[in-house]
């Protein structure tokens, strides 16, 4: 496949918020970046091919990859960083039109969606700002006749057309970012399914294998499962890209196996995902493992695709090379991986593990049948069968676990306990298990509190009580006499009161240069969240509802206040609601 060349050989003057301008010379830049796109459908690469052009104009290096594996969720693009900093101009991957923009608290924070030809949509995420006036516009218009920051619209190919190498936007570090980079997706228009950029060509450079940490041998639980399964390790060389394990493995009966693998691109320290894992058993491929796109509402399902257990108390992802009954994942060709060994019979088990870029690691052991002597787990509590859920009723409490919420049958334990904490206004919960339970969708944990003030209903939520006996907002409202929640997590949980406002800070004012050349004044406030977090920023200036901007990873409200400079003094009055309809109310003057 031939790629399109981009040659740049612009100096950019670049200009950031509460910094003097600065110019970045771009002398005779190259940047060569080829992206096949294609429409996806499940057990099938699509057919259609596009080259693309480079979206940042510094290179390319990665911080995050397709799939890759992140706390409760599969990673859905890659990440590109940009040099711990904000600013760096964003291209078009190609010629299209704006569809789509999102501005929210976490999750992308500022997105921009640009749709192309061949069925494919490209998604730009973390933005700072956006680039064109019209778009701007259109989007301010939206957030003052909502009152809200957040805000999303949609456009037909009439609103803003594109072209490939245009400048969309600058990197940033809105949303749920853990620090400046850009996220960059492909997605099937149609069915707004991500896929790997990678299958059709998108390199870059990459000398270094997968690392293969251990394999594990699992002996099934009750259910066939991870649930009640008993696990068995052995270390690998992380720096052998073949490697062999001594001697021969004792199996005692019917097992499935798991693999704990990462890989890195070259000298960056980020951990990065595995594209392919093939296992074979006798030189015949048994198990397969390909990922290449899933749907949004299958990501959670990365709690099946692990070892849950694993995770849950160590934070290690070991792959599991089996099919739990609740995994939907378009990731394999075949759902079982179990092997049935037969007294006398050796076997032999090779392993492969393939990053992104076709780099391959490898593992071989022999394993032999031997007189069973491992030990059967027992679990404690109910039995959760995973198609039909359950519903658990205690005199305080009630849980309601959904069919299809769970991955496996699951097993969970039940109970209440009365303390004198003067600050718990109920029991404390207990929803214990042996092994944690992973689940696919939220269960509903409905607690009735020990409040008859009216006055003090509505602030009531749920705290999760750690280890050291330290509460965290877990969520809830009250709904006709109980605090309801909707949980994706067990443990112990009480109903406690927020009654605390969310506090602001001093505010800082200064003269600042956009992106784009303009002369704004940039407020700043530093905001403290209470108990149950900030819900809602409400911000006038002068009496007239201004946008301000608030993330998730970032507690600071920050006001573009692009209004030309009269030298008068406004007043700026600052609301904050948390969730729990607790509100402060501050107001600050500034000249300008």
């Amino acid at each position: 496949m031939k790629a399109k060349r981009l040659v740049i050989n612009i100096t950019y003057r670049l200009i950031h918020f509460r910094k003097e301008a600065i110019t970045i010379p771009l002398v005779a830049c190259t940047l060569l970046l080829m992206i096949g796109f294609q429409q996806v459908v499940w057990g099938q690469q699509p057919e259609n091919q596009s080259n693309f052009a480079p979206v940042l104009l510094n290179g390319y290096k990665l911080s995050g990859t397709f799939g890759e594996l992140r706390s409760n969720h599969f990673h859905s693009g890659i990440d590109l960083k940009t040099g711990e900093s904000t600013g760096l101009p964003v291209l078009a991957a190609a010629a299209g039109y704006v569809s789509r923009v999102k501005i929210s608290a976490n999750g992308y924070g500022k997105a921009i969606y640009i749709t192309h030809g061949n069925n494919v949509t490209t998604v730009y995420a973390h933005l700072s700002d956006f680039s064109s006036p019209v778009l701007k516009d259109t989007i301010l218009k939206s957030q003052k006749t909502k009152k809200s920051f957040e805000t999303e619209l949609f456009f037909d190919e009439n609103f803003l057309q594109i072209n490939e190498g245009q400048i969309i936007g600058w990197s940033g570090n809105t949303g749920s970012s853990e620090g400046p980079h850009l996220h960059f997706e492909t997605r099937h228009t149609g069915s707004e399914l991500p896929f790997d950029p990678v299958i059709k060509g998108y390199h870059w450079s990459d000398t270094i294998a997968p690392a293969i940490r251990s394999i594990a041998i699992y002996y099934p639980g009750p259910s066939g499962g991870i649930q009640g399964a008993s696990r068995f390790e052995m270390v690998a060389d992380t720096l052998a890209q073949q490697q062999t394990l001594p001697g021969t493995i004792a199996v005692y009966k019917d097992f499935f196996m798991g693999i704990e693998v990462d890989d890195k691109a070259g000298m960056e320290p980020n951990l990065l995902g595995i594209k392919n894992i093939r296992m074979y058993l006798n030189d015949s491929l048994y198990f397969r493992v390909d990922i290449d796109s899933f749907a949004f509402d299958q990501t959670r399902m990365i709690n099946s695709f692990i070892d849950y257990t694993a995770f849950y108390n160590n934070k290690r992802r070991i792959i599991l090379l089996h099919v739990l009954p609740g995994n939907e994942l378009p990731f394999y060709e075949s759902k079982s991986g179990i092997i049935s060994p037969k007294a006398g019979e050796q076997y032999q088990i090779k392993i492969e593990a393939t990053d992104c870029q076709g780099l391959t690691s490898a593992l071989m052991c022999i394993l032999e049948k031997a007189n069973d002597i491992s030990n059967t787990r027992q679990l404690i509590g109910t039995r959760i069968p995973w198609q039909t859920g359950k519903r658990f009723i205690g005199s305080s409490f009630k849980v309601e676990v959904p069919p299809l919420s769970l991955m496996e049958d699951s097993w969970l334990q039940t109970g209440e306990t009365v303390t004198d904490y003067l600050f718990y206004l109920s029991p404390v919960i207990e929803l214990e298990s042996t092994d944690p339970v992973a689940f696919r969708t939220n269960y509903t944990l409905s607690v009735h509190p020990s409040v008859t003030d009216s006055l003090l209903q509505p602030k009531l939520v749920l705290a999760r009580i750690d280890t050291a006996g330290d509460l965290s907002f877990a969520g809830g409202k009250w709904e006709n006499g109980w605090v309801v929640a909707k949980l994706k997590n067990t443990g112990n949980l009480v109903v406690v009161a927020d009654t605390v406002a969310p506090v602001t800070g001093e505010l800082e004012a200064a003269p600042a240069t956009s992106y784009t050349g303009e002369q704004i004044f940039l407020l700043s406030i530093p905001v403290k969240p209470d108990f149950s977090g900030i819900e809602r920023v409400n911000c006038e200036i002068d009496g007239n509802w201004v946008a301000a901007e608030l993330y998730v990873n970032d507690p600071v409200i920050r006001i573009d206040y692009n209004v030309p400079s009269t030298g008068a003094t406004h007043l700026l009055k600052v609301q904050l609601s948390d969730r729990c309809s607790n509100v402060s109310e501050r107001q600050f003057s500034f000249t300008w």
